[in-house]
């Protein structure tokens, strides 16, 4: 039960460990997953932006990444009907892998 609420304290949701009845419930949840979701993206965009490795040994890795993606979110072509190997096809390139 600390962790839980240390964690909710960390995402300024401290007043959600008073909760007695299931009245908020649903919003409650819907508040913790959006507060945690927004923590992840601020990390994420942290991570990314960051001009050293997290060791401070040599450069980022992640400083060609943040040139094409600076959104954090799923790629269209991953959303979109296509043969899962013309989709495989697309993550390889992507990834700059042949075979």
């Amino acid at each position: 039960m600390y962790r839980t609420h240390t964690k909710l304290k960390s995402i300024g949701l401290e007043h959600l460990c008073d909760m007695t009845n299931g009245a908020g419930i649903k919003r409650a949840v819907l508040s913790v997953k959006n507060a945690i979701f927004q923590s992840y993206l601020t990390e994420w965009n942290k991570s990314i932006s960051r001009t050293e490795s997290i060791r401070g040994q040599g450069g980022n890795k992640l400083r060609v990444y943040k040139t094409f993606k600076q959104e954090f979110g799923v790629e269209p072509y991953n959303e979109t009907n296509i043969p899962r190997s013309h989709r495989r096809a697309l993550a390889l390139f992507r990834c700059t892998l042949t075979r």
